[in-house]
């Protein structure tokens, strides 16, 4: 078992609940920690769970720091990340080595749980820039202004921001759409700063109205098409197994793709990857398209596109 070998062990998982889970298990580090050794939680997790976790290990006379990063995948390989540690001084102390290892820029944050809550509210900011640059750009786009010089002048200007500066031309306007971070992780980024202002009693309405919106399923008439161009009137809603799918009148005439021809509804698969756009038509309202597209962006010709919106009709 590792941690019988180990003083110290480093988690870098994609949450808190992951942490927890090869922390806490029955074969998990903790039954392997002798006294005195500690555990550094590298990961974006919740700073809440993450001072749960902390008493769990303490009880065990196991030490634990929160040391989370940023800088991505280039500062990882050339060791200069941000950390934003959390925990007892005299426990940093001791892993100071194996933190300078890793990064350039230290701070200390406070007590444990503080580098987590710092960390999602850095990523709370960044997503505010990704998404502010994102509406920007692609307003210049149809306006009629090249989205490469847009960047340019953005980074040259006060709108400049990490995501103009280090993603828009390398992997949006490239297309390749592989810096590495997927948007999964930014929600639940969202989720934990949202979590870290609810405790302090701050409102925070940006990351609120961001989550709400995607998981909102409201149950509306619609006007609902797929690639081939079959057509129908439906209602967008949630079916018993609590799948999102797009209901279907008889006038479609046509089974579609990725659908089941007994309840007449296309599945919106949660598993795969839509491009979301808002289109509005005065003849028919406001449209939703989901287009199906691959993990590198390209479109996924291989599935249905669908249509959904509030409709005049």
């Amino acid at each position: 078992m590792i941690a019988e070998r180990c003083d110290a062990v480093i988690t870098m998982l994609p949450d808190g609940h992951a942490v927890r889970a090869v922390t806490l298990d029955v074969e998990g580090l903790l039954a392997g920690f002798a006294p005195g050794a500690v555990l550094i939680d590298m990961s974006s997790s919740s700073p809440v769970g993450t001072r749960e976790l902390g008493e769990r290990l303490a009880a065990r006379d196991v030490r634990m720091i929160d040391a989370p990063v940023s800088g991505g995948v280039r500062k990882a390989e050339d060791a200069t990340l941000a950390i934003m540690v959390g925990g007892e001084v005299q426990t940093i102390e001791r892993c100071n080595p194996v933190l300078e290892a890793m990064g350039k820029q230290i701070f200390l944050t406070g007590a444990l749980g503080s580098g987590h809550a710092m960390k999602a509210l850095n990523n709370y900011v960044s997503a505010a820039g990704l998404a502010a640059a994102v509406e920007a750009v692609l307003a210049a786009a149809r306006f009629g202004l090249d989205p490469g010089k847009v960047v340019d002048v953005l980074n040259a200007s006060t709108g400049m921001n990490n995501s103009t500066l280090n993603k828009f031309h390398r992997f949006i306007l490239s297309r390749a759409f592989d810096s590495g971070f997927s948007l999964d992780l930014m929600v639940k980024d969202l989720k934990t700063a949202l979590e870290v202002a609810h405790s302090s009693g701050t409102p925070a309405p940006s990351p609120r109205r961001a989550l709400r919106r995607g998981a909102r399923r409201r149950r509306h008439s619609v006007q609902a098409w797929t690639t081939p161009p079959w057509r129908g009137t439906g209602a967008a809603r949630r079916n018993g197994a609590g799948e999102e799918v797009v209901s279907y009148g008889p006038d479609f005439g046509t089974e579609m793709a990725n659908s089941d021809p007994k309840s007449n509804e296309l599945k919106l698969d949660p598993d795969k990857l839509y491009l979301e756009e808002i289109l509005t038509d005065r003849r028919v309202g406001t449209l939703r398209r989901l287009t199906p597209v691959t993990r590198d962006g390209a479109p996924d010709a291989t599935r249905p596109v669908a249509y959904v919106g509030e409709t005049r009709f």
